[in-house]
């Protein structure tokens, strides 16, 4: 993998800065590999099954398994699923009880208030093959003893997830050892208009928001000699000239995160004066309190 995204900036470097069109393909192509995007799901399968210890207990059966997730009556929350079981069985004392079934998905008991789709996405698919159908077990609570599952409250995407940036970007880390930061920054300064631009801008981003996230690609990026807190102004000044409140966002973010390592580092300080040498009072063209405040840092 680190071996062939090193042959994509070797790739990138064959194309001359003007071509804006064969790079954004390839740029994507290793956001995809850094970190994966989840793919939205337009259709499962979900299979409703009767706890096998319960089967005295509990009357009726779901006759109609598999049953797709297109189905109105199948979501969009886990509750909806509960009620369904609840009149396609006729439990009807169960309707309306949020406290008196339970539904588990990988021996896990699931909130009724979460998503189907995300527990499918999130808790099905972490631990079994994304072709078979999602296997929901119902059950009363309390039937035969306290539940010792574990219970599911919520359902973390990747960007909210607990794990350490330097393990899920990891992959970012070869873009300091190939010469990939230099070959972005080359490409982002040679833009010199956002509007027929804004592909190449977009990706260069969202690959620069994926690198930051790893030390080794900050602490490289902050190095004078590369100029990038320079070029990202720059881009910031195009995007706001072209009212580009999205990718002005990007920039921001991608600077914010620089320059919080560089004031953690006295050593830095030089670096940050560097920076304000390409800052004038003519660049703030945006009343924003947090572009003033950021200009500032600039200028320490």
């Amino acid at each position: 993998m680190r071996s062939f995204m090193a042959v994509c900036v070797k790739t990138i470097k064959k194309y001359p800065v003007e071509d804006l069109v064969t790079p954004v393909f390839i740029f994507e192509r290793l956001c995809n590999l850094i970190y994966p995007e989840e793919t939205d799901t337009s259709e499962f399968l979900l299979s409703l099954e009767k706890d096998p210890q319960q089967e005295d207990f509990l009357q009726g059966r779901m006759v109609g398994n598999p049953y797709s997730s297109n189905d109105s009556t199948i979501g969009p929350l886990m509750r909806d699923i509960k009620n369904k079981i609840c009149r396609d069985c006729e439990l009807i004392a169960l309707l309306d009880d949020d406290n008196g079934m339970e539904l588990l998905v990988h021996n896990k008991i699931i909130s009724l208030d979460l998503p189907v789709k995300d527990v499918f996405n999130r808790v099905w698919l972490q631990d079994a093959h994304e072709n078979e159908p999602m296997r929901i077990v119902y059950r009363m609570r309390g039937l035969l003893g306290d539940a010792t599952e574990e219970f599911i409250e919520n359902v973390a995407s990747k960007e909210s997830d607990s794990q350490d940036d330097e393990e899920v970007y990891c992959l970012a880390n070869v873009m300091a050892e190939c010469g990939g930061l230099e070959v972005m920054l080359e490409r982002l300064k040679s833009i010199e208009e956002a509007q027929n631009s804004k592909q190449m801008i977009s990706v260069l981003l969202k690959l620069f928001g994926y690198c930051i996230r790893v030390k080794i690609n900050r602490e490289k990026l902050m190095n004078p000699k590369f100029g990038a807190i320079p070029i990202l102004v720059n881009c910031l000044k195009m995007s706001l000239a072209a009212n580009d409140s999205q990718t002005s966002e990007l920039v921001l973010e991608t600077m914010e995160r620089l320059l919080a390592d560089a004031s953690k580092q006295a050593s830095m300080r030089d670096y940050c004066k560097f920076a304000s040498n390409c800052v004038e009072v003519a660049d703030i063209r945006y009343t924003d309190e947090r572009i003033i405040l950021l200009f500032a840092l600039l200028s320490i």
